[in-house]
């Protein structure tokens, strides 16, 4: 009688326990319905992004107006569970003659899933498109990739921490700090930070 009483109290404690530990379990929630719990988003409210402010770019004088088109390709490809891959921004600015230094103030904001953000890369790329002549729109490279490369002015980062770059962080891609051949070379300074995109059925 006395051990089925033990028994009987026994199982009644452990209810009480299992009941109590469930109790303080908090409700999962996921606010954008992207799939992660708010509790482990970086962006509960909407899909993760991460803007890229160029600030200058610096490179030779010239006698002359010259047309630039900078591109920065944005991939989350790296994580499997990556939706929004192989974003590119194109800019467009002019460098004006007799000046090294030119300041356009564009920036490229990319959008990716809040799981792509954790595993990225981004290339770029720097060319010039001719004007007038039998060279007219006739695309030349110029060299912002940090290493004495002969065949390929441009580059990819694809080991980057992506949350490094949406705290802020200066990116610098120098293409004149090395000694290969080519003719045009450039230094481009960028600030990365993170930004929100946030996806609602009544936004316009």
């Amino acid at each position: 009688m006395a051990i089925g009483l033990v028994f009987i109290i026994g199982i009644l404690t452990g209810l009480l326990l299992a009941n109590s530990i469930i109790g303080d379990i908090p409700e999962i929630t996921d606010a954008d319905g992207d799939g992660i719990a708010d509790i482990f988003d970086i962006e509960p409210s909407g899909d993760a992004g991460l803007t890229f402010s160029l600030i200058e770019i610096i490179h030779g004088q010239s006698t002359e107006d010259r047309s630039l088109t900078l591109i920065l390709g944005y991939n989350d490809g790296n994580d499997q569970s990556g939706t929004l891959a192989g974003q590119v921004c194109s800019l467009n600015f002019t460098v004006a003659a007799n000046t090294s230094v030119t300041r356009p103030t564009h920036s490229c904001a990319f959008q990716v899933d809040d799981y792509g953000r954790r595993s990225v890369s981004f290339e770029y790329r720097l060319f010039e498109t001719l004007a007038g002549g039998v060279d007219d729109g006739v695309e030349v490279a110029w060299d912002l990739f940090p290493g004495a490369d002969a065949d390929n002015p441009w580059g990819t980062n694809a080991t980057v921490d992506p949350m490094v770059l949406a705290n802020g962080v200066r990116i610098v891609l120098d293409g004149m700090s090395d000694g290969d051949a080519w003719e045009n070379n450039a230094r481009t300074v960028w600030m990365a930070s993170s930004n929100i995109f946030i996806e609602c059925e009544d936004c316009d």
